[in-house]
Order: C-alpha cells, then sequence, then structure tokens
C-alpha cells in the first residue's frame, strides 16, 4: 500500500510516518510512505490511482527553503482539490493546528481532519475508519462455536482442557479446545509465536523482551521458557523485519 504525506515541518512528517508505520505493522499490511516537504515535491511525485492515503497538512510554511518554487501561496485544501480533480479514490486526511479549514475539508470530500499535536491513538482511530480493504478483518474459525479476528488476537494461553484468549478490542473468550487445534489453524498466519508450552502471542503486539517475558503493548506479560529464549528473540526480530518497522530494542534482564 502506497501513502503519500505532505508536510513542511520534517519533524512532524517523521513523527506521522512513524506512527503510520506503527499502526500497519500491528495489521501485518505492507506500505510505503512518500513524504515531501513541499507542495511542487509532493505534486512531482503524486500519481492518481497509485495512493491509497494522502495525509496533507493545511497550513504549509511560507518561510520554508523551498517554498519560493511554488509561484503563489498554497494550502493544503488547495492540493487536495488538484487530487481530487483526478483521482476520486485516494482517501485524504488534513492534519493541521487549526480547525479553519474544516468546511473546506468536506468540499474535497475528506475522510479526516487531525489537529496536532497528533496522538498515536487518534490516528489509529481515523485509519479504523477508513475501512481499506487491507486491513479487513482476518476471520479465524475453529469448529462451529470459536470465530475471531487474527488480527485482534493478542495472546492466548492453556488452561487444562481450556484455551483463554485474549483480544485488543474485545473482551476475553475462554472456550473448550485444545491447544494444538488454535495452533493448527494459525499455522499459516507467522505473526503467532509460541514462546512457552500452551502460550501464543501476537508478534505485532510485542514492545520488548524483558525478565524473560514477551511485554506487550497493552501491559500484559507472557513468559518465555528459558530454552525458547533464542527462538523468541529470533522470532520477533524476524517478524519485526518483515514488518519493515525499525529494530526491535531487545531488553532482557532490563
Amino acid at each position: 500500500m502506497k501513502i503519500a504525506v505532505l508536510e513542511d515541518r520534517p519533524k512532524d512528517a517523521a513523527l506521522l510516518k512513524d506512527m503510520t508505520k506503527r499502526y500497519f505493522s500491528t495489521l501485518s499490511v505492507e506500505v510505503e510512505l512518500e513524504v515531501s516537504h513541499t507542495v511542487e515535491e509532493f505534486l512531482r511525485h503524486f500519481k492518481p490511482g497509485e495512493c491509497s492515503i494522502a495525509f496533507i497538512d493545511c497550513f504549509l510554511d511560507a518561510e520554508h527553503e523551498d517554498y519560493a518554487l511554488v509561484a503563489e501561496q498554497t494550502t493544503g485544501v488547495d492540493v487536495a482539490r488538484q487530487i481530487r480533480a483526478h483521482d476520486a479514490s485516494c482517501h485524504i486526511i488534513f492534519i493541521t493546528t487549526s480547525r479553519d479549514f474544516a468546511v473546506e475539508s468536506y468540499e474535497v470530500r475528506a475522510d479526516n481532519y487531525l489537529v496536532k499535536p497528533i496522538s498515536y491513538e487518534r490516528l489509529a482511530q481515523a485509519l479504523d475508519s477508513l475501512r481499506l480493504p487491507e486491513i479487513t478483518p482476518q476471520l479465524v474459525r475453529i469448529g462451529k462455536h470459536l470465530e475471531f479476528d487474527a488480527n485482534d488476537l493478542v495472546w492466548t494461553r492453556s488452561a487444562g482442557h481450556y484455551l483463554e484468549l485474549h483480544f485488543l478490542r474485545s473482551e476475553p473468550k475462554r472456550v473448550r479446545m485444545s491447544f494444538t487445534c488454535l495452533q493448527q489453524a494459525l499455522a499459516d498466519r507467522k505473526q503467532f509465536h509460541s514462546p512457552a508450552r500452551g502460550y501464543l502471542v501476537n508478534l505485532n503486539f510485542v514492545t520488548k523482551i524483558s525478565q524473560g517475558e514477551f511485554v506487550l503493548r497493552e501491559g500484559s506479560r507472557v513468559p518465555i521458557s528459558r530454552r525458547s529464549m533464542t527462538q523468541a528473540r529470533t522470532a520477533w526480530a524476524s517478524w519485526r523485519a518483515l514488518a519493515h518497522t525499525s529494530p526491535p530494542s531487545l531488553q532482557e534482564g532490563s
């Protein structure tokens, strides 16, 4: 999936890029982000039909060193109008420090309007609302009584004849099922790893390894058996590399 970003402030652009890649990595979706700091640069790279999403800063700094390349001061809404003249399907999300362009955003059929400073949670909500084909639920059905979204499953553990499944957006489930049955159902989904007997974790949600455990984004901890530590490190590092995120921080013992 290709995403275009028009943001004249490099620090804001870098932060937006990192948060966007983090969001899509949790969904196992590969993205290519094209960041531009000027209108001219953005329009030179933007090709109708190629981008799924365009993040556009409404206010562009007239004092930017390359701004003289643009004949007249151009707002992000002006850029969005040019996009809409040639591309009706690209999702447009405005980013700005003011709500002054709210009315104009409707004119160009913008999908959302994010006011700085943008939090990861707010960005994730905006991207969730797009209903992109690439992030539609990956339904897993096991037998007649268990159905769930693989993207939403954070971790699970076996408890006797039962499985406890913990989700990001829904309540935990406790079902009568063998651990082997769940493993087989998820065998082709490489983001799942078993770090200890009876445990399965979604590597998308791991933030670090600490004191013999996977530490997960929502605060949970999943144990790693001593003899599985090397495999756990390798599995997580490999998955992060595959998801095109920055190298993980392996903090065993911290």
